[in-house]
């Protein structure tokens, strides 16, 4: 075996050297993928939280625009609960019965069911069952106030009259805890 002349460094590195190399390297990725992977955790996590945020703004104007086009000469009931009434529903469908309440502690539903007018009312329209509309999932209990007007003003838990009053308060409560969501306060039409 011909050794090298001398004076001449060998280049190159030794085993130990590489592994050392190797064992740094490894620790800098273990350390990347962590970070990446938080990263990743954190994004799916705004997402999801976006989407919710999301999800309960389209229920709070969905809630406005029907209680908002309540008919103020229709009769309406509700308690703490549930609340039924009959107004317009949006995009020109027509009248309609409708009622809201929370479905199984799960999920808040509007049930409704078209009311034509009294001319052109259909026997097989009139039994049809109720149509069905999840507002949002997630939602465990609902508090509805109704404000009363008059002598005596103030928020009550339970309502019967000819009209919706002039505010509804809807409060609702996460199906998985956390503290509860923003009160709607919702004005309706006057009666006249």
């Amino acid at each position: 075996m011909a050794r090298a002349p001398e004076g001449c460094a060998r280049s190159g590195f030794t085993l130990v050297e590489l592994l050392v190399s190797l064992a740094i390297m490894a620790l800098i990725l273990v350390g990347l993928s962590s970070g990446v992977g938080f990263g990743l955790r954190a994004w799916h996590h705004e997402t999801a939280a976006s989407a919710r945020a999301d999800d309960i703004e389209t229920a709070d104007r969905s809630l406005r625009l029907l209680l908002g086009g309540a008919d103020p000469r229709a009769p309406a009931i509700g308690d703490g609960a549930d609340i039924a009434w009959t107004g317009m529903l949006p995009a020109g469908r027509g009248r309609a019965a409708l009622r809201l309440s929370v479905e199984d502690g799960k999920r808040l539903v509007l049930l409704w069911r078209p009311q034509p007018h009294v001319t052109s009312m259909e026997p097989a329209q009139m039994q049809a069952p109720p149509q069905r509309e999840v507002l949002l999932d997630g939602v465990k209990a609902m508090n509805i106030a109704y404000y009363r007007e008059g002598a005596s003003p103030g928020w009550i838990g339970a309502w019967t009259g000819q009209a919706l009053p002039r505010l509804v308060r809807i409060q609702l409560k996460p199906a998985k805890g956390g503290p509860d969501w923003p009160a709607l306060v919702i004005a309706t039409k006057p009666s006249s």
